[in-house]
């Protein structure tokens, strides 16, 4: 089919049922929460479903034989009916072998795209070479989606459970290769028996995706858990109530249900700055983001950047460019005023926080990820032990609401035992 629809465009890399893990923003806490503020980018093309069981009926569908990679991206883009990226570029596939799978590969996805558009299935709207930071876009046509719903019936595919969960990337965030040692092998087990565990549970109102760890440049650095594609973590798109404001992101996961039974969303209050000053063996403030004179959203913002930026005034320069600026209605982005409120909420954080002071502008951030990585890892361990399974989001969780008091107990537990201090624990609704 050829392409009569402009290019929506698309950012970010597609790394099939590897990059679409990727960490988004600048891979840290201060970014507002990153991966909710990407609701209007595409979602990169994940071949993570399992199209084997409905592979001969996709034959009688398109009239013809399949690829493999051509199967997994009907029921990609069917799936989730959205607009997708890809990469036409040759060097984009190039990755250790560790994270490889039979289905990606430039020459299979990129043929696939061009014979499925010629087949007038998708639209295909490639990028022109030389254009960077942009990447090629996809989309299952209307009719497409209207016949694979019959093949289906309906059903969602199944997750193919990826093979390498572990995930590590350089400064350029390129996949890079690892020595094993106890640590992974253990992390890799956990996250396999989590991705089956979650593949069986029935999760509604939400894409699932499988979790993968991203560490950056080693394992002391990042390895957060990231979800595969459009799942509870991200819900792209934004969604508005009947006024037209804006749905907050932890309504919207509230509609999402774990075996049929509505759900809770519990969170660690203050993660990062308490577990700095769990590492002095000190008590924090009651609440670390309560600054007097600053909207608590704002000094929140501030406090998050301040623990992940190189240098202080690379942290004023960063808060004054954030929408929480406007949305808070201190100032207009990047205006002098929002300077200068960014210079005035920072220093009354150094001085509220004097006693974990000596961590601010030193990019600790990546750091404190690797624990709260692990920590939410031994809760995910520990709910799936008790036979539940938990939606993590990072320092926070979501849970069928019957066994929210379990999940609670258990956060407070692991928080002890990781950081010697009991972290506590909230529930968003």
């Amino acid at each position: 089919m050829p392409n009569k629809k402009e290019n929506p465009g698309a950012g970010g890399a597609a790394f099939g049922a590897v990059n679409s893990y990727s960490e988004q923003g600048n891979n840290s806490e201060n970014d507002n929460f990153s991966q909710e503020q990407n609701g209007n980018r595409d979602r990169p093309l994940s071949l993570h479903h399992d199209f084997k069981p409905i592979k001969s009926a996709l034959y009688d569908l398109v009239g013809r034989r399949l690829t493999d990679t051509e199967a997994a991206i009907i029921v990609a883009l069917c799936q989730s009916g959205e607009v997708c990226s890809y990469s036409r570029n040759p060097h984009h596939y190039s990755m250790p072998g560790r994270y490889r799978t039979s289905l990606y590969s430039h020459r299979k996805v990129a043929g696939g795209m061009d014979r499925l558009a010629a087949d007038g299935l998708i639209w295909n709207w490639k990028q022109e070479k030389g254009t960077r930071g942009w990447q090629s876009t996809c989309a299952a046509t209307p009719e497409l989606i209207e016949k694979y719903a019959i093949v289906t019936d309906g059903h969602e595919a199944k997750l193919i459970v990826p093979r390498e969960p572990i995930v590590m990337r350089d400064a350029e965030k390129n996949l890079v290769d690892y020595k094993d040692n106890a640590k992974t092998k253990s992390m890799r087990r956990s996250l396999c028996e989590y991705n089956d565990a979650l593949n069986d549970t029935a999760i509604t109102g939400v894409d699932k995706g499988s979790i993968r760890r991203i560490f950056n440049g080693d394992f002391k650095h990042g390895g957060r858990g990231y979800a595969d594609g459009g799942s509870w973590q991200q819900l792209r798109g934004k969604a508005t109530d009947e006024d037209g404001n804006p749905v907050p992101m932890h309504l919207r996961r509230s509609s999402v249900k774990i075996n049929g039974e509505a759900v809770s969303e519990l969170d660690y209050k203050n993660l990062h700055p308490r577990l700095l000053y769990a590492r002095l063996g000190i008590n924090p403030p009651a609440d670390c983001y309560a600054v007097p004179g600053f909207h608590r959203d704002l000094a929140k913002v501030a406090l998050l950047i301040m623990l992940n930026a190189r240098s202080r005034h690379g942290a004023v320069s960063a808060l004054a460019k954030k929408d929480v600026m406007e949305k808070t209605g201190t100032a207009v982005i990047a205006s002098h005023e929002a300077h200068n409120a960014a210079n005035g909420v920072l220093a009354k954080l150094c001085d509220l926080h004097e006693p974990i002071s000596q961590f601010f502008f030193t990019g600790i951030g990546s750091q404190l990820m690797a624990l709260d990585g692990d920590i939410a890892q031994a809760v995910m361990d520990r709910m799936l032990r008790a036979g539940v399974v938990v939606l993590p989001v990072h320092d926070s969780f979501m849970v069928a609401r019957s066994k929210a008091d379990l999940l609670g107990q258990i956060m407070m537990e692991v928080s002890s035992t990781k950081c010697g201090m009991i972290i506590p624990v909230e529930a968003k609704y």
